[in-house]
């Protein structure tokens, strides 16, 4: 998707807000860069050093790739003995809180992350779900956000996923479909003419990140 240079000029350097969120004990590491309010969720399988390291420079890759560079990290002191590496690994300024002080930024995209995700589940008639299901439907209520211009950002008329992936919002590939929907999912890509099943009963999480999308 083609968009202007003075955009990407005018924004090469950007800050990025971090934080954990935590819901059923499951943990994600959320950011979002302010203006631009493009937001990810990852899931964190643990709390080692390594896990950490690798979700970060994940979120980071993203904007490196779109052409954009990551010049501050805000967070939370309580995270100083691992940013500490990340700092001179990759040439980043830290920006830590307050003892016993949060970083509000993050803690307010926390807030509407989760304020998506509730909306989502109660929206479906379960009224439990798995470990899987909470993972997809926490990544896809960051993702989602993305998928529209964001009210006070840098652009009113592209939105962050937009600006970032530079890929176009399609209904048939990402939203044609609900969370937690039950569907007939494709298994089988053989030719060979059986008479086995070509579809399984699954239900629906998110889109893929894919050219076939579904």
């Amino acid at each position: 998707m083609e968009i202007t240079k003075d955009l990407y000029e005018k924004h090469y350097e950007i800050e990025l807000c971090l934080d954990m969120m935590f819901i059923n004990e499951l943990g994600f590491l959320t950011s979002i860069r302010y203006l631009l309010y493009y937001r990810k969720c990852n899931f964190v399988e643990d709390n080692r050093y390594e896990t950490y390291y690798k979700a970060i420079a994940k979120a980071i890759r993203v904007y490196n790739a779109a052409g954009f560079r990551i010049k501050t990290i805000k967070c939370d002191g309580a995270y100083r003995s691992l940013f500490d590496d990340i700092m001179d690994d990759m040439d980043i300024k830290m920006n830590y809180t307050n003892p016993q002080d949060h970083q509000s930024k993050a803690e307010r995209n926390i807030r509407v992350i989760k304020e998506n995700f509730r909306v989502t589940l109660h929206r479906t008639s379960y009224i439990t779900i798995p470990k899987t299901m909470i993972k997809a439907l926490a990544e896809l209520s960051a993702e989602r956000l993305n998928y529209f211009p964001a009210k006070h950002g840098i652009s009113s008329y592209y939105s962050p996923k937009n600006i970032v992936t530079k890929k176009v919002l399609e209904y048939n590939k990402h939203c044609k479909y609900e969370f937690g929907e039950y569907v007939q999912a494709h298994h089988q890509n053989s030719k060979v003419n059986d008479m086995k099943e070509r579809t399984i009963d699954a239900i629906y999480l998110k889109p893929n990140h894919n050219k076939q999308g579904g």
